[in-house]
């Protein structure tokens, strides 16, 4: 990671969260608690948080390294938590995106070759999707890797933006359809 034991928590956590594109928002909805707690963490204000291990899942660390700056290795077992955070991850992107662009099931296994049960864990997030389908997904939609498996927004289509903003704002009760 190349950052300095001498850091506090609230830096290493700050540091990791604006590697991974997430907002203070983003960040504590993910793990469960409030935008102004990730605040006063980030500012040093909390030291030992009671959500450390979920934290380190989501930002892809161990709660050791947050903790104290060592430890820079995952053991085994964090890594395939990590693993499935992603997965499960990439499947609420493939589905808010599939939803998004107004696409059925049936209409995307059918354009992508792939048979509707294998779309589904990969919208429940069973399974990691198939690379090969998200590229081809991607030419003809825009929707791009690093959307798909990263969670980064950059590059994607404006309107496709927009349609998931509406989507999650629909899916909060905050707009209507």
């Amino acid at each position: 990671m190349g950052i300095s034991k001498a850091m506090s928590i609230g830096e290493r956590v700050k540091k990791r969260r604006l590697e991974r594109g997430f907002s203070q928002t983003v960040l504590a909805k993910v793990c469960g608690c409030t935008q102004q707690t990730i605040a006063v963490l980030e500012k040093g204000g909390i030291q030992s948080p009671g959500f450390l291990e979920e934290l380190a899942k989501v930002l892809e660390v161990s709660p050791e390294w947050l903790k104290t700056g060592e430890d820079p290795t995952i053991s085994e077992a964090f890594q395939g938590k990590i693993y499935q955070r992603q997965v499960f991850n990439m499947g609420l992107r493939i589905r808010d995106t599939r939803e998004a662009l107004g696409i059925s099931k049936k209409e995307i296994c059918t354009k992508l070759g792939v048979d509707i049960e294998t779309w589904e864990k990969w919208e429940n997030g069973e399974i990691e999707p198939v690379t090969r389908a998200m590229i081809q997904w991607g030419k003809w939609n825009g929707v791009t890797l690093d959307w798909i498996y990263r969670g980064i927004g950059y590059g994607l289509p404006y309107s496709l933006i927009e349609k998931l903003a509406d989507l999650d704002l629909r899916r909060r009760g905050i707009k209507k359809s």
